[in-house]
């Protein structure tokens, strides 16, 4: 196999990540979290400072905004969730 490196390497971590991802699906747990650091474009649109957050899930998405929400003045980090279409989760 070769990868050729260009200008932007976000791909071989988004292979590598699937992979993760489609092994930890395949045991169907009640929650799965990426907290991966891959999301190029998202800092790209957001800044460095907001994290892009995908959720499937409103109740979950709403328990990691307010989470965030409160450690905000002693230091927490802001999020802003992407929509997540249904085409992504169904797998289509």
């Amino acid at each position: 196999m070769c990868v050729e490196q260009q200008g932007n390497c976000d791909a071989e971590g988004r292979l590598i990540l699937c992979d993760c991802l489609a092994e930890a699906a395949a045991h169907q747990p009640d929650l799965l979290l990426d907290a991966a650091t891959l999301t190029g474009a998202a800092r790209a649109a957001l800044g460095p400072e907001v994290p892009a957050v995908f959720s499937s899930d409103d109740a979950v998405w709403d328990a990691l905004y307010h989470a965030g929400q409160d450690q905000v003045g002693a230091g927490g980090t802001l999020c802003t969730c992407i929509p997540c279409c249904m085409s992504h989760v169904m797998g289509r």
